[in-house]
């Protein structure tokens, strides 16, 4: 989150998003609703393996429901639909959205990791789902995107042998992702609808304060009615920090640390509706 040379030093946007939510927690999670519309989770790619595990997969079959899309004894890279990037081969169409893949894999003493919906993209712009089969039968389905991992479903600890062939296969359906090993459902994930707008409200006694976050994820503006219940007749009026940016890909840089930076500022909403911008999370702070 943080980069630095000999003489410079700043913050990625995580930085700052954390540490404004950091610096307004306020000490009371008060009652709130939103009303907001969604969007689908919108996961699609196609599959990735480590290739130190090559040797140790074979009979890989991809089918869409309809057709067989890849059909191969063995992987490398120089089979169809196959390419190396940095130690994983990557497989298949990165536009691809609903799919079967099976395989068969021998767990050795690392492990199988299978990288399911993968977009195929550098580290820094990752994003797939990870179905991680340990040597001891241990089972997890994670996301990765970017840096950071998100568990999707518990674990699982199947009885298995590290020398025996494995039977993995997973099913992506209408954004609902099956693992199955050796025939038994291990893990099922069904994304949800992302919300155009998210929002966590907190009271500060101290400061007679109403903390109200707000995080708009859309390339939209949106026009929020804020209704406090309550305490009567409040304004809606106080100090706003803002972050945003108008392309989500923007980022800081040695030359350029603050490009994505919070701005504070007074604010004031006398019909009660507050604009907030595309690709931006807003703390508002409103005296009670």
């Amino acid at each position: 989150m943080i980069y630095f040379d000999g003489t410079k030093v700043y913050g990625t946007p995580s930085f700052h998003i954390q540490k404004m939510f950091g610096e307004h927690r306020g000490e009371y999670v008060v009652d709130s609703y939103v009303a907001t519309e969604s969007r689908p989770a919108d996961l699609y790619g196609g599959l990735g393996v480590e290739e130190k595990a090559l040797g140790r997969i074979q009979d890989l079959v991809l089918s869409n429901g309809r057709e067989t899309l890849l059909c191969l004894k063995r992987l490398s890279d120089s089979q169809p639909q196959c390419r190396e990037f940095h130690g994983t081969l990557l497989i298949g169409d990165p536009s691809w959205s609903q799919y079967d893949v099976s395989i068969k894999a021998i767990l050795g003493s690392e492990g199988i990791r299978l990288r399911l919906l993968d977009r195929h993209l550098p580290w820094d712009k990752q994003n797939y789902l990870l179905w991680e089969l340990d040597p001891d039968g241990e089972s997890r389905l994670v996301r990765i995107v970017g840096w950071s991992l998100v568990k999707l479903a518990p674990n699982r600890k199947i009885a298995v042998q590290e020398a025996d062939w494995q039977h993995m296969q997973a099913t992506i359906v209408d954004d609902t992702v099956k693992c199955f090993l050796n025939g038994e459902l291990i893990h099922e994930y069904q994304s949800a609808p992302i919300p155009y707008l998210t929002s966590v409200s907190t009271l500060d006694r101290t400061a007679g304060e109403l903390i109200i976050k707000l995080v708009n994820p859309s390339p939209y503006l949106l026009e929020t009615e804020i209704h406090i219940h309550g305490t009567g007749n409040v304004p809606v009026q106080g100090i706003q920090t803002v972050l945003t940016s108008g392309d989500p890909k923007d980022a800081n840089t040695i030359d350029r640390p603050e490009s994505v930076s919070p701005k504070d500022s007074d604010f004031s909403c006398d019909d009660g509706v507050y604009p907030l911008p595309p690709y931006a999370a807003a703390i508002l702070r409103i005296k009670i």
